[in-house]
C-alpha cells in the first residue's frame, strides 16, 4: 500500500499496482528507489493537489484493471471535435464527459489544465495523450478568435 500526500496535504492510501506498472512512471520509479515490500509508503506529490489527483487516481484504477484495453488509439489529425468520434475505446471519453460539459467554464478549464499537468508530472503517458486529444477536440475548427476568446487571451501574439 502506497500513501499519496498531495500539494493540500491530503492523503490517498492507494495498492501499488494502481500508480505503478503501466501508470505513473514517477511513481513506479520513486517505490522503486524505496523498495521495501513493508507496510506503507509514502510518497509526497508536491505539484498535485487533491481534487487533481482525484481524478488521475480514477484514470489510473481503470488502467490498472488487467481487462481493459489499455491502448489508446486515435488518428492524426483529429477527424472530428466530437472526442467519442476519435477514439475506439469507449470508456475513455466517457472519463471526459464531466469535462467536455462545462468547458467554456474557466475554473473547469483549468481543472482540465491542472490534469493535463498532472499527468505530465507524474508521466501517465496515456492520460496525457487524452487530455491532449481531448484539448485538441475542443479548438479543432475554431477561428482565431474564438480561441482568443475561449481562452482570455486579450492581445494574442
Amino acid at each position: 500500500m502506497l500513501k499519496i500526500i498531495t500539494s493540500d496535504k491530503k492523503e490517498f492510501n492507494v495498492e501499488k499496482k494502481v500508480v505503478t506498472v503501466d501508470t505513473s512512471k514517477l511513481i513506479s520509479s520513486m517505490v522503486e528507489d524505496n523498495d521495501e515490500d513493508n507496510n506503507e509508503q509514502t510518497i509526497p506529490l508536491p505539484n498535485v493537489s487533491s481534487n487533481v489527483f482525484s481524478k488521475i487516481l480514477e484514470f489510473c484504477k481503470y488502467q490498472s484493471e488487467p481487462s481493459n484495453n489499455r491502448l489508446f488509439e486515435f488518428e492524426k489529425p483529429l477527424k472530428s471535435s466530437i472526442l467519442k468520434e476519435n477514439i475506439s475505446v469507449d470508456w475513455y471519453p466517457n472519463y471526459i464527459d464531466s469535462f467536455d460539459q462545462n468547458f467554456e467554464n474557466e475554473d473547469n478549464r483549468n481543472f482540465i489544465f491542472n490534469v493535463l499537468l498532472g499527468a505530465n508530472y507524474l508521466e501517465i503517458n496515456v492520460l496525457l495523450e487524452l487530455m491532449c486529444a481531448f484539448i485538441a477536440s475542443k479548438i479543432k475548427g475554431k477561428s482565431r478568435e474564438e480561441m482568443c476568446k475561449l481562452f482570455n487571451i486579450v492581445k494574442p501574439l
